[in-house]
């Protein structure tokens, strides 16, 4: 069997994962093999309140927010929702109710507020704990919330 020239073959020997992942960080190659491939519609995250702006004025320093728009090389920012546990109407447009365990990490019930909309560098998911990705059928319910909520949206801009 011959190798391909296209394949690059490292030889690079690393004592610890630490070390590895230190070096793909370093090179910026761990955003396209751990990170990006990870940017899916319906990918959770923890992402620090600091870097949101959100929850502010509750008890945690993170929340977890859903990824609504994937990973494109073209796009450089990736749009999400966070998801709160606080009580909420979650029947409301604009609000996704989540139960909990849906994800393992996720053992409350939540809301996902569709209405709060944010953009973030994907390269900054590196920082970010991945929770998991939303079930199939999860993802069909978000794709439905996000749609109701955008023709309310474009109902609102025409009205008079």
């Amino acid at each position: 069997m011959e190798e391909s020239s296209s394949v690059k073959r490292s030889n690079r020997q690393f004592k610890s994962f630490t070390e590895l992942q230190r070096s793909l960080e370093k090179t910026g190659e761990d955003l396209a093999l751990l990170v990006y491939p990870s940017l899916k519609f319906g990918a959770f995250y923890h992402i620090p309140d600091a870097d949101s702006g959100f929850g502010r004025n509750g008890d945690h320093d993170k929340h977890p927010w859903v990824v609504i728009t994937p990973y494109d090389p073209q796009r450089p920012m990736i749009t999400a929702c966070p998801r709160t546990s606080s009580k909420s109407q979650a029947g409301r447009i604009g609000e996704l109710f989540i139960p909990g365990g849906i994800l393992e990490e996720l053992e409350r019930d939540g809301v996902v507020i569709l209405k709060i909309q944010r953009s973030f560098p994907a390269k900054n998911f590196r920082f970010y704990d991945y929770i998991g990705l939303l079930p199939e059928v999860w993802q069909g319910n978000l794709r439905d919330a996000l749609q109701q909520w955008g023709e309310k949206i474009t109902r609102e801009s025409e009205a008079p």
